[in-house]
């Protein structure tokens, strides 16, 4: 499947910002924008750059199961790392999993180049009152 135009923006954005800077940054895309191929283009070239893990967070587990299956579509190999799934496999170095999955398994994790966290507004932790 060949990328849009505006998927293949997005894609460069991403990585020359992470050329220039360390700095965290944000790609806002709407609904039906492809986010999932965005998501598997950025993790790519990440892991070819770095040859650093890179993590791929979602909310949800049926999120994590879409961005790893297109991630599979392309010939590429990844783990997936979700409680819900009961699917904890850490063998490949682009890894998809559940943001709260993640977080409470921070410590397996080693040698992380980058993580691309899909809906960042629904991944927060919630806040303690």
């Amino acid at each position: 499947m060949q990328p849009r135009h505006y998927q293949t923006d997005a894609h460069q954005a991403a990585i020359e910002h992470m050329k220039r800077s360390l700095d965290p940054q944000v790609l806002v895309l709407p609904c039906g924008s492809g986010k999932s191929l965005i998501i598997s283009m950025v993790a790519k070239s990440v892991w070819e750059m770095s040859k650093k893990r890179v993590v791929c967070t979602a909310p949800r587990a049926k999120l994590v199961e879409q961005n790893h299956a297109k991630y599979l579509s392309y010939g590429l190999k990844a783990s997936i790392y979700c409680a819900s799934l009961k699917r904890k496999e850490l063998r490949h170095d682009v890894v998809f999993g559940t943001t709260q999955t993640l977080l409470n398994s921070a410590d397996k994790l080693n040698n992380v180049g980058a993580i691309i966290i899909d809906e960042a507004t629904a991944s927060r932790r919630p806040s303690r009152s």
